[in-house]
């Protein structure tokens, strides 16, 4: 066995394994991390609006109809009453004097 095994030895294999472990950080891990973090980063807007959409339908929450409401299929009570008489487009123009304006 060498004279300086334990001392210099060893500490120059854990200073070499410290370097190596030191590189693969900076060069391969570290870049890695700062992708995916910037992937999360850009992703925050689209995670906030589907987190208020999630807590709409969590609530049950639907448009009502009426003035100021855009993309509502489904026709109201009065609508449903006066359908059986004429189109449902003439129905929603007459039932709703609000529409007309």
């Amino acid at each position: 066995m060498k004279q300086h095994f334990w001392d210099r030895d060893l500490t120059d294999l854990a200073e070499s394994l410290y370097d190596w472990i030191a590189r693969f950080w900076k060069e391969d891990v570290w870049p890695l991390f700062m992708g995916v973090s910037f992937f999360f980063v850009l992703a925050i807007p689209l995670l906030i609006v589907l987190a208020i959409l999630w807590y709409l339908n969590e609530i049950h929450w639907a448009p009502e109809h009426g003035r100021y409401k855009v993309g509502l299929n489904t026709p109201c009570v009065t609508c449903n009453h006066a359908s059986a008489l004429t189109s449902v487009r003439v129905v929603k123009l007459s039932s709703h004097t609000s529409l007309r304006d």
